[in-house]
This record gives C-alpha cells, structure tokens and sequence, in this order.
C-alpha cells in the first residue's frame, strides 16, 4: 500500500502492530481511503478501534423495501421502525391500532420518546409508563454514547428538557438502557388490559431498531387478533414493487396497508 494521505508509514505500522489503539476519524478515513475500502469496510473499521460507526442522517430515514416487506408480512403483530434518534419511520397498521396513528402525527415529532412524552393518546396507553417511560430515556442516551454529538438526538433532548420535568430529571440521572424483551401493559380504550412483550433487532447498515410487539399471554393474543406464542404456519407475503430499490417512508406510506391507516385488527 502507497503511503495514505495525512498518514506516515511509521504511524500506519505502529497501529498494524497495536501500539497505537486510539487513531481518529480522519487517520481511519485516509486508511480507508489508501486501502480502497468499501462503505461496510470502512464501518467495521471505525467499530474495530472503538469509533461510534459513521452513519450519515439520510441513511438512518431510509427504509428498505425488504424492511417494509418484513413489518408487512408481521401485521397482525405490532411492529415499528425506529432510527437512531428513535423517529419512527415506517409501522404497520397493528401498530398504528395499537399505540397511536402515526401518519396523523407531525413527521418533526413522529419520534416514540417524544410522543410517550408529550402525546396524550400515546402516554395514556402505557399503563405502566413510568417504567417505560425511564427505559425509553434510557435508551435515547444509549443511542447518544455511540452517535456522539448527532444533531437530531441534542435538538429533542433540548426540547423535551424544556417541555417536559421528567424528562429532564430521568435524561440528568444518567441512566443507559438498551433492553430486550421488556414486558410492556397497556391499556387500549376499545378492546383494554394488553400484556405484551417488547422486542427489539438491530437493521444494519442504516443503524435502525425493528421493534415489535408479541403477546404475553393468551388474552392479548386474541385482543390483538394475532396468534398465539406458537407461530403461525405460514405468512402471507404481500408483494413488493421493487424489493431490491430502497424506499423512503414517505413513499412507502402511500401503498396500500402501510401508511398506519389500515383496518384495526383488535378484536374485543
């Protein structure tokens, strides 16, 4: 390899044989660079010297239409998808059914710590808020350790500080949470009590959450209208137009079942 740009050969060894385990962004991007890596290579380099994985804002709203195939092909179940700074940019109808309908929301505010917060309809579902409430904080701190100084996470921090004295006492104690398998309750005003198990995957590389919801008990089961803990036969897959090409939201939302204003499938 050619000496990189802005990097000495002598610096470039020491770091091969481990005797410097700190370099910055800018050495990693002249490595990338002298290297020709691709974007996934240079992402797993920045991960191998301990750098929160570069992820440019446009990335982490773009949703896949294989994702949307895979919230699609969920309905019944809840599910929901959320960027880095917790925007939900993509749900199914069960979800819009089960928290809130969403493509009604403001997409400046169509963010699930905010409308936990903020957003009547949606804090009043939780019963057990405060525990999800705490944990939501939690995690927008978790997503700020590996996005330091992303802009979206510092402008809803400052708003929800001001607007909220909750948030602003749980966000200052500090906490970092990133749990899987929360059981949630909540408290739906037509069909009531849900028990409900919170999951939650990761969506490489655009640095997304899938988050679905899967009944705890046979009750919610029914209440949602989704099957029991064993899983179904077979789902049914809805067809995609392009399943390669990725999808923004926005346009996405227009199709058919997926701008979160579906027929409801909570059964009494």
């Amino acid at each position: 390899m050619s000496e990189p740009p802005g990097v000495s050969i002598d610096y470039y060894t020491r770091l091969e044989q481990g005797r410097d385990r700190r370099p910055s962004y800018e050495v990693l991007t002249a490595i990338s660079r002298g290297l020709r890596l691709t974007a996934d290579e240079y992402r797993h380099l920045c991960y191998l010297a301990g750098l929160a994985v570069p992820v440019t804002p446009q990335d982490t709203r773009t949703v896949r239409a294989r994702t949307w195939e895979i919230i699609d092909v969920l309905h019944p179940m809840p599910a929901y998808v959320l960027t880095v700074a917790m925007d939900v940019v993509a749900w199914n109808p069960a979800a819009a059914a089960t928290l809130t309908d969403f493509a009604t929301v403001p997409e400046h505010i169509r963010n699930i710590v905010w409308l936990s917060f903020l957003h009547p309809p949606l804090r009043r579902r939780w019963s057990d808020w405060e525990d999800t409430a705490t944990d939501l904080v939690a995690n927008l701190r978790a997503q700020l350790g590996r996005r330091p100084g992303e802009p979206r996470i510092s402008y809803l921090v400052a708003e929800l500080s001001a607007a909220s004295p909750e948030f602003d006492g749980w966000w200052n104690r500090h906490d970092v949470v990133q749990r899987c398998g929360a059981s949630r309750r909540l408290h739906h005003p037509d069909v009531g009590a849900l028990n409900v198990v919170c999951e939650t995957m990761n969506i490489p590389p655009a640095d997304q959450q899938l988050v679905t919801f899967h009944a705890a008990d046979d009750l919610t089961a029914r209440r949602l209208d989704t099957p029991g803990r064993t899983p179904p036969a077979e789902h049914p897959r809805r067809r995609v137009d392009d399943p390669t090409a990725p999808a923004s939201s926005a346009v996405a939302a227009t199709r058919t079942g997926r701008n979160g204003r579906g027929p409801l499938h909570l059964a009494r």
